[in-house]
């Protein structure tokens, strides 16, 4: 318990308490001007301010910057600057602001309808009595909005939770074609599957038969002698 209260005493006084830098204004058209005010507010005593302010010339354009009140001004080199998109104002409050205090008001005109952009860099500083930067918090203020390409009236987005057919492509096969060739043979050769012709089995079954029909008759006629 000791410990913890001991801890507690060493480091509270070197607790950082953060500043932030913030801006308010309204949205405009084309061809429109508002007022935009950058804020500086801390938990702690502020007591000097160094905003470094960018900002896209193409789409807006910035006239008019003033101080707020109760700030003592810096026209240093370095601390007090306007170029081209992007200006410096340093400044010192007396006594040292402790709540949201105005510290910049500016005009700003929207050229074109594209988004306008205005912020405040991390560069920009915030200094408490004891010369440290506690600056935390850096806004960007938007002009416009991005908007998506319109589709068609006929056209519309919907999900499909169907299951894809399954596509199976069959190889295409050539046909086959058989073919036979015809061998002609000889009528006493024996065919290719091994049978012997019918026409050449007949002719020696007739010769075989006549030449038996003459061996008779000689043996009747060796009989009568």
């Amino acid at each position: 318990m000791r410990l913890l209260l001991f801890t507690m005493l060493f480091t509270l006084p070197f607790v950082v308490h953060a500043a932030s830098f913030t801006f308010e204004a309204n949205q405009i058209e084309v061809g429109e001007s508002t007022q935009v005010t950058l804020y500086v507010s801390s938990e702690e005593s502020v007591y000097t301010v160094k905003a470094i302010v960018a900002l896209d010339q193409k789409t807006l354009a910035i006239e008019s910057i003033v101080i707020g009140n109760g700030w003592l001004s810096l026209s240093q080199p370095g601390y007090d600057s306007v170029s081209e998109g992007r200006f410096i104002k340093t400044a010192g409050f007396p006594g040292g602001l402790t709540a949201k205090t105005p510290f910049l008001t500016f005009t700003v005109t929207r050229l074109t309808k594209g988004v306008g952009v205005i912020s405040i860099e991390s560069s920009s500083k915030a200094y408490d009595k004891d010369s440290r930067n506690v600056a935390t918090v850096f806004d960007t203020k938007t002009f416009g909005t991005f908007s998506l390409p319109s589709l068609p009236a006929a056209f519309s987005i919907s999900e499909d939770v169907s299951e894809p057919e399954i596509i199976v492509e069959e190889e295409e096969k050539e046909p086959i074609v058989e073919v036979v060739d015809k061998i002609k043979l000889p009528a006493a050769v024996i065919t290719i599957d091994g049978a012997l012709p019918v026409v050449p089995l007949a002719i020696l079954f007739l010769v075989l038969l006549g030449g038996f029909g003459i061996y008779l008759g000689i043996r009747k006629r060796r009989e009568h002698r």
